[in-house]
């Protein structure tokens, strides 16, 4: 019976690493039975005039910075176009590369979820900047003072270190964060700074954030500062768990936990990437804080035994490994790999009910994918959506259990 037993659990778990290959191969395949809450059946008449209304009002500006621009161009001359053949033709362009591109009925049931204008309004902002070669909105953070205030935190800096570190063309400071109110020192840059701590971009107002005793799991930890940042917030009696196996990374990551002992004694690194199912190879493709996994080509040996390849691990085994009882927060940013994730987290979701922020700007078709399949898995959860860059990065969407 236990031979029988062992078989059968070796071919269920074979079967899943099959189906994991085959969907992260093939997004085709697994966004063609894409959970659509009854009544979303169509896209909403509603939906479609806010978009043309929208599209209308964009297509004739264009701004001068490019999409990938990280500082506002104030001074710069903005451009518009008063032919309308010109302006028509813009909007014809846009629309049908919406329709071509987007699902638009899907787009719609995630608008009608949103639980508040505010998160409508966005999810139309991140729809509109997508379908553009060139900059014809302007995200409301454009407009953010804190830009002005970029000598303040640039101040934050630690005098007394000479140089930054290079980490693969990115340069990191030494920050003390004492003073905007976290007791904190860590390697970043001031852009890491504002978004994790000022802007707080895994925090949807006070409706979804990391509380005192919460267990969060960090998915995609990169440098470790918003592993600290979680610690903080959970205290001694809360836990985190991130996720980071880029060398590169964590070369900065223990640096960080170096200098926060009071805080890196309730952090527990996980050195594997998140998927679907465990025990999947993955090949790491560095690429500083963007560093991604894709399914290993070669059959050498994985990471741990000297080759190049890593085992992926899911969130719900790793509940079950660790004899873990509870889990209040799921924050991923994992480079294109959220909805394989999540599907790996199916279990812990509907038994534990955490609060997730989950990125959704790496693949476009995440806007509509990742929404619904949290709503198909945990129908009792509440939505949300913000962003915090002027370009397509940092597209959050957030989930509340409403108990």
């Amino acid at each position: 019976m236990a031979e029988n037993s062992t078989s059968n659990s070796f071919f269920t778990k074979l079967k899943l690493i099959i189906k994991g290959i085959i969907s992260f191969f093939y997004p085709k395949f697994r966004c063609r039975h894409t959970f659509v809450p009854i009544g979303c059946r169509s896209a909403s008449s509603k939906f479609i005039d806010v978009v043309k209304a929208n599209l209308k009002a964009a297509a004739p500006f264009l701004y001068p910075e490019k999409k990938d621009d990280y500082y506002p161009k104030f001074d710069s001359p903005l451009s518009v176009l008063t032919s309308k053949s010109e302006i028509n033709y813009m909007y014809n362009k846009s629309f049908t590369f919406l329709d071509k591109n987007f699902d638009l009925e899907k787009l719609s049931c995630v608008y009608d979820l949103l639980n508040d204008q505010y998160s409508k309004d966005y999810f139309i902002r991140v729809i509109l900047y997508s379908l553009f070669d060139v900059v014809k909105i302007r995200f409301p953070y454009y407009y953010s003072r804190q830009f002005d205030n970029l000598d303040f935190y640039n101040k934050l800096k630690v005098k007394d270190e000479l140089s930054p570190i290079n980490c693969s063309g990115v340069f990191l400071n030494c920050f003390d964060l004492k003073s905007i109110g976290w007791d904190i020192r860590l390697w970043s840059n001031v852009f890491g700074i504002i978004i994790n701590f000022v802007n707080q971009q895994y925090k949807y107002k006070n409706i979804v954030k990391v509380n005192a005793g919460d267990y969060v799991i960090d998915g995609g930890a990169c440098f470790g500062d918003t592993s600290l940042g979680f610690a903080f917030l959970a205290g001694p009696t809360g836990r985190v768990f991130p996720f980071e196996f880029m060398d590169e990374n964590l070369s900065v990551y223990f640096k960080n936990m170096a200098l926060n002992p009071s805080l890196s004694g309730n952090v527990e690194l996980i050195q594997k990437p998140l998927f679907s199912v465990s025990g999947a190879p993955l090949q790491p493709i560095f690429s500083g804080a963007g560093s991604y996994v894709e399914f290993a080509k070669d059959a050498g040996a994985p990471k741990d035994e000297g080759g190049s390849w890593l085992r992926s691990i899911s969130i719900d085994d790793f509940m079950r490994d660790n004899n873990l009882k509870k889990l209040d927060f799921i924050k991923l940013d994992i480079e294109g790999s959220e909805l394989e994730a999540l599907k790996g987290a199916k279990e812990t979701i509907q038994k534990y009910k955490p609060k997730l922020a989950i990125c959704l700007y790496h693949d476009i078709p995440h806007l509509w994918q990742i929404p619904l399949y949290i709503k198909e898995i945990a129908p009792d959860y509440k939505l949300y959506l913000d962003h915090h860059t002027i370009m397509t990065y940092e597209t959050v969407l957030f989930a509340i259990h409403d108990a």
